[in-house]
């Protein structure tokens, strides 16, 4: 599997959120990510989110984990901001710290090939002793329709 080590800044990011697990996502019943993304595109948030950088990349940012990955975790779908001041801020504020991150380049359909890229490192991370997941924020940027880079957070 490929991927690039990195040390990144902090990010800080604000959209939309709903806190989840794995398990909840695996069934069509309880599932509440594609929800949270459609609401996310229907109600235009990426154009009224106050307080954005320049950077006009989307995040999925997974961070609050219980247990690491077998435990329930908040998915934020939002956009960069300046600051991270929660004051009079209609939208949720997630802090990504700087790090160290697996950076992992996924291209093809979506949602499907970033999917498939999850699994792959779920069972990278299953297998490997080289790295070990920190489980302090993970998160997908999505760059183009059918490019998206996907970071893990991991130990020092």
């Amino acid at each position: 599997m490929h991927f690039v080590e990195k040390q990144m800044d902090r990010i800080v990011i604000s959209g939309i959120n709903t806190r989840t697990s794995n398990e909840q996502e695996d069934s069509p019943e309880t599932e509440q990510l594609p929800n949270l993304w459609r609401r996310f595109y229907e109600e235009e948030l990426p154009k009224i989110i106050p307080n954005q950088t320049a950077n006009f990349a989307v995040y999925g940012v997974y961070s609050g984990f219980d247990k690491g990955a077998g435990g329930d975790f908040t998915a934020t779908v939002g956009v960069e901001i300046r600051s991270d001041l929660k004051e009079n801020m209609a939208f949720p504020v997630v802090v990504i710290e700087g790090g160290r991150y697996l950076e992992f380049n996924v291209k093809g359909p979506m949602p499907d090939s970033v999917l498939n890229k999850w699994k792959e490192i779920w069972d990278f991370f299953a297998k490997t002793t080289d790295y070990q997941r920190a489980y302090t924020a993970d998160f997908d940027v999505y760059k183009a329709q059918d490019e998206v880079d996907i970071y893990v957070s991991i130990q020092d």
